[in-house]
């Protein structure tokens, strides 16, 4: 059983015992990440060291570098998701991404929740907390999904989009935060909301 799953769901602080793992782990991923974003990597090689950082080989999967995440493991990819420029996927929560879901560049998806007590921050207190995005998803250019978030299947996301709550299936939200600008359903077209 390795750090993440002792601590699982509760909050973690620079006094818990496992700190220190956790840290060693973090900085693990960085390494592994420097070579996943080094610009002189074949394909065949990108996806070996993909397969390092997620602890699995993601089926028909394509994260264009740069990507930054904590911890790589807790990125649970569908087949056919494809993550272009300068994500983020903060994964100290399980963040889980549905089969054939589109991710823009500059997606950040946040897995982790800090306290809101001030005091309990200063320990650098996070609460793993996860994602879940579904299959068929578009997530639009620079949107931001915090913690606790599910998107649902075939759901689009605008651009720029800061996405607070639950989006249903099939919905489109767009804007901060987000909200259904119902103008249709997925399968329509709206335009210049994605980027």
């Amino acid at each position: 059983m390795d750090v993440w799953e002792r601590i699982g769901c509760r909050e973690v602080d620079s006094d818990c015992a496992e700190y220190g793992e956790v840290m060693e782990d973090i900085s693990r991923t960085r390494r592994i990440l420097g070579r996943y974003n080094s610009p002189g990597l074949s394909d065949r090689e990108r996806e070996g060291v993909l397969e390092e950082l997620l602890g699995y080989r993601p089926r028909n999967c394509s994260i264009t570098p740069p990507f930054h995440c904590d911890v790589g493991r807790h990125i649970r990819l569908g087949e056919s998701v494809r993550a272009n420029y300068d994500c983020i996927f903060l994964d100290c929560g399980v963040i889980e991404i549905g089969d054939n879901t589109m991710i823009g560049p500059r997606v950040t998806i946040i897995g982790a929740d800090h306290p809101k007590d001030h005091a309990r921050r200063r320990k650098a207190a996070t609460t793993n907390v996860g994602v879940r995005i579904g299959s068929d998803v578009w997530l639009g250019a620079g949107a931001l999904i915090l913690p606790g978030v599910t998107v649902g299947d075939r759901a689009i996301v605008g651009a720029g989009s800061v996405v607070t709550r639950d989006v249903a299936p099939d919905d489109v939200v767009a804007g901060n935060p987000a909200r259904s600008i119902k103008r249709g359903t997925s399968s329509g077209e709206g335009p210049g909301i994605l980027g």
